[in-house]
């Protein structure tokens, strides 16, 4: 089984934070293929079959969690905006010694992300798990 991670872009618009992890886990179900209604598919066609329970990410922690800085590892592969579209990141597993290319296609990830994160001020970011 692959796994990677996903984060999802949530507006706060007054929404409790309970209300907030809600929403974002019925936005991931809309791309898994358990659920009961057809699954929605990315531009390259992605599904999973699982997820964890999204988890809110604070500020301070996007280095460490979104983009792997300390060798956190969870280098984000995907984003579900918040009109509900996956948008793709750059599919680098981090296993062995990454390419000069590799790299540029990860910062670039990741200064795309910090672009979006800044723009949406009022959103919450939450990261989960996805299995493919």
């Amino acid at each position: 089984m692959s796994k990677f991670n996903t984060c999802v872009l949530i507006s706060r618009n007054g929404l409790s934070p309970e209300e907030l992890e809600n929403k974002a886990d019925a936005m991931l179900a809309k791309f898994d293929i358990n659920t009961k209604t057809e699954p929605i598919k990315s531009d390259n066609n992605t599904q999973f079959d699982a997820y964890s329970f999204p988890v809110e990410v604070k500020p301070e922690d996007y280095g460490r969690l979104l983009f792997g800085h300390g060798n956190e590892e969870k280098i984000v592969k995907a984003l579900i905006n918040q009109n509900g579209e996956w948008i793709d990141g750059p599919y680098i597993w981090m296993l062995n010694d990454i390419t000069p290319e590799q790299k540029n296609e990860l910062d670039a990830w990741e200064k795309k992300l910090t672009t979006l994160f800044k723009e949406q001020k009022d959103a919450v970011v939450f990261l989960s798990e996805c299995h493919m």
